[in-house]
């Protein structure tokens, strides 16, 4: 046998490491590749979970029933912005009406509006105390802190 037995018997027993480390690293591998499949799937439950509060909490924001975030696409953004536009082009389909003068029109209880010309009308046609300019301008006048006190001592 002699040389060349010898040799193959080495080559055998290499032949049977090889393997086994070829197992092992297969079983790494199919480990591996099995904890990247989880990862990637609870990575993508969360993704939608992120998409749907933000939807959600968009469309509450602008007073519409946080269901219609289900009817929205996969492939719309959700970004406030792209929400309007969706809602712009799609919104009629679902009975939400967006104009641009309800958006940027508030509405206002009439009584305080009534309120409000009310107080305007006073300020407009009211006139300033008499002598008012007059202790203004000696208060400007004033040189140091004793003329003040004089002053509104004075009153």
């Amino acid at each position: 046998m002699g040389t060349k037995g010898y040799a193959y018997d080495d080559d055998e027993e290499f032949d049977e490491d090889d393997s086994n480390v070829v197992k092992q690293l297969r079983k790494v591998n199919r480990e591996l590749e099995k904890r990247s499949k989880e990862l990637e799937s609870e990575l993508q439950q969360i993704r939608e979970q992120s998409r749907s509060r933000n939807l959600a909490d968009v469309l509450a924001k602008k007073g519409l029933n946080p269901k219609v975030a289900k009817l929205i696409p996969n492939d719309v953004e959700s970004s406030e912005e792209a929400i309007d536009q969706w809602i712009a082009e799609y919104g009629d389909v679902f009975g939400i009406e967006q104009s641009t003068e309800s958006s940027t029109q508030s509405t206002v209880d009439p009584s305080v509006v009534a309120s409000q010309q009310r107080i305007n009308n006073v300020v407009s046609s009211s006139q300033a105390p008499a002598g008012e300019e007059d202790m203004i301008a000696r208060i400007m006048a004033a040189q140091d802190t004793d003329e003040l006190k004089a002053l509104f001592n004075a009153q």
